[in-house]
């Protein structure tokens, strides 16, 4: 009935969400796990264009 994920995998993201909720800054964008960490890390190296044709090619989307 439930899946359960090991707590090392759950505790960033819930701790991530939780500065999130409470930033009082103009912040927009917080890393919550690996894969946004490394999709972040995809955006920042390369220009609109290429990162969503690499987007649209991960998901079998039209280029």
């Amino acid at each position: 009935m439930f899946d359960f994920v090991a707590a090392e995998d759950v505790l960033p993201k819930i701790l991530t969400g939780y500065a999130a909720a409470t930033d009082t800054t103009d912040r927009l964008r917080f890393e919550a796990g690996e894969d946004a960490q490394l999709l972040l890390a995809m955006r920042r190296g390369t220009d609109d264009a290429s990162l969503a044709r690499s987007i649209k090619e991960q998901f079998g989307l039209p280029v």
